[in-house]
């Protein structure tokens, strides 16, 4: 059910998961490690950066958890997509876009 949901999101690699627990938690990207992909450059790694930021919230950091969502929303306004939204970055260059991002917004603060 989740892999369906995450299709009405933009897709799977922009779904991050978190299995909660009282005292452990861990968090990944909905699509687990996507081994299909390595080598080609066509995994999209938002999943896994906003995996990080539910993380990040889950410990208390929301400033960072909310700085790690804006970088990856506007990485995406910039209109340079992954290949998985239709473009042509592959997970490097979506990588750094996010990077840069989340620079421009803290240069902003």
């Amino acid at each position: 059910m989740s892999d369906l949901l995450a299709s009405l999101s933009g897709g799977l690699g922009l779904a991050p998961s978190g299995n909660i627990g009282d005292s452990l938690s861990m968090f990944e990207p909905i699509h687990g490690s996507a081994p299909k992909h390595k080598g080609t450059g066509r995994a999209n790694p938002m999943a896994a950066i906003l995996a990080g930021a539910m993380m990040l919230e889950r410990l208390g950091e929301s400033v960072a958890a909310k700085a790690i969502e804006s970088a990856v929303v506007d990485s995406i306004a910039s209109g340079e997509l992954p290949i998985e939204l239709g473009g042509q970055a592959k997970c490097p260059r979506v990588g750094d876009l996010v990077d840069a991002a989340l620079k421009a917004g803290a240069a902003k603060a």
